[in-house]
């Protein structure tokens, strides 16, 4: 469609092309607007504007700006790119903004403070500060936008308690979330009431920070220092962090981190500052450092701190991660481990500082380790074996030490973790072999689809296997398997997919003795449990003791016991 470029006689008139001074249901169409101090100022309570297939550049000032109370029901297709202020500036909302660029201004791309309904489909590139800012705007939906190489954040969302700003999509298949690339901040802020949802964000210096009760799920974050930086913010739910190059994600307070898969990064998660909440159904893997390091957390009212809630690490698996699995010092207290698989190559599966001893626990876990790597260091020594940290530290009584039989850890490709963008570890599988069936290919976090530059699920495929993982019905009969498919075995799986519907199958009919453990030694004439898990938990059974080797019965301990476990 030609545009009508309005131009001043003389090139240094310091004024904007196109005033609107309380003027309202004014529409604006196919205008160019360029070379001024404004290409357009609306001011004085200009209300139901609408500005359409405008161009406005190479402004001294602003582009277009809304200013005392002025508001636009629809700005589309606009171009404000390399003015020398602001590219859009809109001080009392605007209902919808969609399809526009805003490139090289001086200041930030769009800016808007005030209610919003929409925005979408827009590009704010190479500007010098932020490229979308965005301030209580409500129940705004910031959908299918790019933010790339802007001089500060690419997109800042900030929105007070009340309504919710969403930012992305969580329904994946409309592919409707955003890309934030390469800006020298943050890819994604959200503060307060906002959630930060089904986005790509990469090459950052933090990938996406949030506070004050923003919620991330099912993002793509990678090649960022941070990936994702919490600081009192909001639950962290099924992302996908890899190949940042310091640590994955950094909490403090009280913070949710629940189904994220995590690896390939210097460091996988460090929490710390009076951290507390639930780790669970995580993957960490393949981390030069520490898995998760823990610091100043838990209950901190011996250092003067505030009471908080318990450092809960459950149903979390942990592979290759060079230092610890999981390492806990500077003072924590109360935190607990459960249910977790180790699989320690090097460094140890459990570091927990001398400091940060009060209240530990650990229990029904799975250990493997092999190679280099030790089971635990407690207290300045290493225990290498699992029989010598039990023995040492009396945790870990029901827990046991056998190969988890993963699926494939470093998947079809044969690299574990992220090797380069066409190998991304998202191939990666481990999820617990079963004879019964066990989730081929599925992962709870989304990967990176390569077509669209966004987050996509994949499909497993349930597979029955050769064998079936030790780590199958071991977790604490404390926690439900509710979430498990059938048949579940009445327990929950241990590792990241224990309790969820990625679990893999219980067999039809099974016993697992849980005590006495494999290796362990009991003194005579002393009373000791004998513990144990069916599928069947009716009538009574004898237990015996059997000598390994010959099969013979050495004596019965009990007849006609009640079949309780």
């Amino acid at each position: 469609v030609p545009q009508a470029e309005l131009r001043f006689v003389f090139a240094d008139t310091a004024a904007p092309l196109v005033r609107l001074d309380d003027a309202d249901f004014v529409t604006i169409e196919n205008v160019d607007a360029s070379n001024a101090q404004f290409g357009i100022l609306a001011s004085n309570g200009s209300t139901d504007l609408a500005l359409r297939s405008i161009v406005a550049s190479g402004n001294r000032d602003d582009g277009i700006r809304f200013e005392s109370a002025s508001r636009a029901v629809a700005i589309e297709n606009i171009d404000v790119s390399n003015n020398g202020g602001f590219g859009l500036y809109a001080d009392a909302g605007v209902d919808v903004v969609s399809g526009s660029e805003a490139h090289g201004n001086g200041a930030s791309g769009f800016w808007i403070r005030g209610p919003l309904t929409r925005f979408d489909e827009n590009r704010a590139e190479g500007n010098a500060v932020d490229g979308i800012w965005l301030e209580k705007v409500g129940a705004a939906a910031i959908e299918a936008n790019v933010a790339i190489g802007n001089g500060r954040n690419g997109v800042v969302v900030s929105n007070p308690p009340g309504t919710t700003a969403v930012v992305g999509n969580a329904d994946l298949t409309l592919e409707r979330g955003n890309r934030a690339p390469d800006n020298k901040g943050a890819g994604i802020v959200g503060q307060e009431s906002v959630r930060v949802e089904g986005n790509t964000v990469a090459r950052n210096d933090v990938g996406i920070r949030t506070s004050f009760g923003t919620t991330a799920s099912r993002n793509i974050v990678w090649g960022n220092r941070v990936g994702i930086s919490v600081r009192r913010g909001g639950a962290l739910t099924a992302n996908r962090v890899y190949a940042n190059r310091e640590t994955g994600i950094e909490a403090n307070d009280r913070v949710p981190i629940d189904e994220n898969v995590v690896y390939s990064n210097r460091r996988g998660m460090e929490l710390g500052f009076w951290y507390s909440g639930p780790i669970t159904h995580n993957l960490v893997y393949d981390h030069e450092g520490e898995g998760i390091l823990v610091r100043a957390s838990g209950d901190l009212t011996h250092l003067g701190g505030r009471a908080a809630d318990l450092v809960d690490i459950r149903n979390n698996t942990f592979a290759s991660n060079q230092r610890s699995a999981v390492r806990i010092e500077a003072y924590t207290k109360n935190a607990e481990l459960a249910n977790n698989v180790f699989w320690a190559d090097s460094g140890a599966a459990l570091s927990v500082a001398t400091d940060s001893q009060v209240g530990f626990a650990s229990d029904h876990n799975l250990f493997y380790v092999i190679g280099d790597g030790i089971v635990a260091r407690w207290a300045g020594r290493d225990y290498p074996t699992f029989l010598d940290w039990r023995r040492a530290s009396f945790q870990d009584a029901s827990s046991l030490s056998a190969d988890p039989l993963f699926i494939d850890a470093d998947g079809d490709d044969g690299w574990l973790g992220y090797h380069s963008p066409e190998n991304d570890g998202q191939d990666d599988d481990f999820h617990l072999q079963s004879q019964a069936g066990s989730h081929h290919g599925g992962a709870l976090a989304p990967v990176l689809d390569r077509t669209t530059g966004l987050p996509r699920f994949l499909s497993g495929v349930w597979t029955s296997d050769s064998q079936t993982s030790p780590g199958i019905d071991r977790g604490a009969a404390s926690d439900s398997p509710a979430a498990e498919p059938s048949p579940n075995g009445g327990f929950v799986n241990v590792g990241a997919y224990g309790g969820t519907p990625q679990a893999s199958h219980s067999p039809d009919a099974y016993l697992t003795v849980i005590l006495p453990g494999v290796g362990e030694t009991w003194p005579a004439e002393q009373t000791a449990d004998i513990i144990w898990r069916s599928h069947d938990t009716s009538g009574t059974v004898d237990i015996q003791l059997i000598r390994e080797g010959t099969g013979l019965l050495e004596a019965t301990i009990a007849d006609d016991v009640p079949n309780d476990g």
